[in-house]
């Protein structure tokens, strides 16, 4: 697959910023855990693929495609995770493992050893991340080879990522997913935006 040139945003949505969007009366209110002054730095979750899509517009942005959310993860390398290889710990994802499967996530930008080849940071584990596409298990069977964009329409979203109740083998970067657009408690997002040509290359 090729794309052309994006930027995609280095960490996911904090609750202090989407408390920004919810003031502005843009973005609804979310549940779990919602609570932007004691936990800012928190990704936020249980927010609704509308929410997501509304936060992003909101601040110049779009969410990405899933093909974008892949390249930002994997690199061209073919790596399984965004840090490489090697199998996840709790030095480089926020994880089932790491809180006894407890319902807990982390600040943003925690777990610096598991970037990506980009430097984006927390592509596995902490919260699962919507994209824009509709979901088809099948659909990069028959996709376009240059800026796949999805499914034309769908019932459910693609998620990617793995949450912090989800178990090692989940934060695979090739694992898809998917949710209903109302969403659930561990879903939250991240960012992106078109560059001009002049400003970067594909693949």
């Amino acid at each position: 697959v090729t794309l052309s040139p994006f930027e995609i945003d280095r960490l996911e949505v904090t609750q202090l910023d989407f408390a920004d969007c919810v003031a502005a009366d843009v973005c609804g209110l979310v549940g779990c855990d919602y609570d932007p002054q004691a936990m800012p730095h928190h990704p936020v979750r249980s927010v609704d693929w509308w929410q997501a899509d509304a936060y992003c517009a909101w601040i110049g942005k779009r969410l990405p495609t899933e093909a974008e959310w892949e390249k930002a993860a994997r690199g061209t390398d073919g790596r399984m995770y965004p840090w490489g290889t090697e199998a996840p710990t709790c030095d480089r994802a926020v994880f089932q493992d790491c809180f006894g499967g407890l319902n807990i996530t982390e600040e943003v930008g925690g777990r610096p050893a598991g970037a990506s080849p980009y430097g984006a940071e927390d592509m596995a584990g902490n919260v699962d991340e919507w994209v824009n596409d509709w979901w088809d298990p099948t659909y990069y069977e028959t996709s376009p080879a240059v800026d796949p964009l999805g499914p034309a329409s769908g019932t459910e979203r693609v998620v990617r990522g793995g949450s912090e109740l989800t178990n090692a083998d989940r934060l695979r970067i090739t694992n898809r997913f998917t949710e209903n657009v109302a969403g659930v408690c561990g879903v939250g997002l991240r960012c992106a935006r078109d560059l001009p040509a002049s400003q970067g290359g594909g693949q």
